[in-house]
């Protein structure tokens, strides 16, 4: 398929340019962070005992990473809530991190509220709107992201900040080298997946696009898994469903009895899998090739972090080539658009 001719009449937005900018962005998005972390060593002296990250869509994604990166070195829990009311525990001894990247989501809005009056610590994450205004009028942490991308594209900078946040507050300093890797790995993989790189994805996205996507893997690469189904859904605008193992051995695998061929499926793979899981994904992988397409990606890189930078950068470029294969323009989410327009109709209590 000869696309690179019909790259601009698709992509009318330059979602290649972003793509082309991912490494860069993590270099920026360390800078960011290294510039404004004074405040927060100012703002929080003692740990707090649970923390909160609040956000929707491609502004929660970060706190799914997150929670996995830390959940085994650090003693405090780490819940992500992507809905308007935060769990009853919450109190002033809790740090509630609100991730807007508009700062306009009504959700993360209503979440800011409810963390005010439980008189939680707080740190805010936007770009402006009326989340940096109720920081900056409640005297609460903002840190402010670089404006001109969509939410989704923004992640570089969100994990980055997050994992200074959370390496600052428990080590008072951060620990650069799984960042230092990823940037350089991420480099090479920009150069790999363009379309004239040696392992361009285009043939990949031709036979995954044509129908629905079932993601599955193990529970370490679940916040891979849902950030691979978003971007199909947003920027190929494909049904994706993510499910992780040993979980859908339980339940969702019997559904495959009767679905031969409905959809086409993708297998997250890593090497830090526990072995148990790993001989599962073996035999799922058998059992579903003989009634579907079934896709395997491995992780690369050696820090966790690093191989989750390797499937998130794999995430964005086969999506992006998927968009390309189904013409249709990767960047506008419209449904989005007028389900939030249809809602602001409607008086919020």
């Amino acid at each position: 398929m000869q696309f690179t001719d019909q790259l601009k009449s698709i992509d009318k937005f330059d979602y290649l340019a972003v793509l082309n900018k991912f490494d860069r962005h993590l270099i920026e998005a360390k800078n960011n962070f290294l510039r404004q972390s004074d405040m927060l060593q100012a703002a929080f002296q003692n740990l707090p005992n649970n923390l909160i990250i609040c956000g929707m869509g491609g502004s929660a994604i970060a706190g799914d990473f997150i929670k996995n990166l830390y959940q085994d070195h650090i003693n405090i829990p780490i819940h992500v809530i992507r809905d308007y009311s935060l769990p009853k525990f919450v109190d002033s001894s809790s740090m509630v991190i609100l991730s807007s990247y508009s700062g306009n989501t009504e959700e993360t809005l209503s979440a800011f509220e409810d963390a005010l009056s439980r008189q939680a610590k707080m740190v805010c994450l936007t770009t402006g709107g009326e989340l940096a205004r109720l920081a900056l009028g409640n005297k609460r942490v903002l840190f402010t992201l670089p404006s001109g991308l969509q939410p989704r594209q923004a992640l570089p900078f969100s994990l980055i900040l997050l994992i200074g946040l959370v390496e600052t507050l428990v080590d008072k300093s951060v620990n650069w080298n799984p960042v230092d890797e990823s940037i350089k790995l991420s480099s090479q993989l920009r150069a790999d997946y363009a379309p004239d790189g040696k392992a361009c994805l285009l043939d990949a996205a031709c036979a995954l696009s044509e129908k629905p996507v079932a993601i599955y893997c193990s529970e370490t690469l679940f916040p891979a898994a849902v950030r691979l189904k978003g971007q199909l859904n947003e920027n190929a605008k494909l049904l994706a469903s993510a499910a992780p193992v040993p979980e859908m051995n339980h339940n969702e695998i019997v559904g495959w009895e009767g679905s031969v061929s409905s959809c086409n499926v993708i297998l997250l793979r890593d090497s830090g899998d526990h072995p148990r899981v790993s001989a599962r994904l073996d035999i799922l992988g058998e059992l579903l090739a003989k009634r579907t397409k079934v896709h395997t990606v491995y992780t690369q890189g050696v820090s966790l972090l690093s191989r989750y930078m390797s499937l998130i950068c794999w995430s964005d470029w086969i999506s992006y080539y998927a968009a390309l294969v189904k013409k249709t323009d990767p960047t506008p989410v419209e449904i989005i658009t007028y389900l939030k327009n249809e809602l602001a109709k409607i008086p919020q209590k």
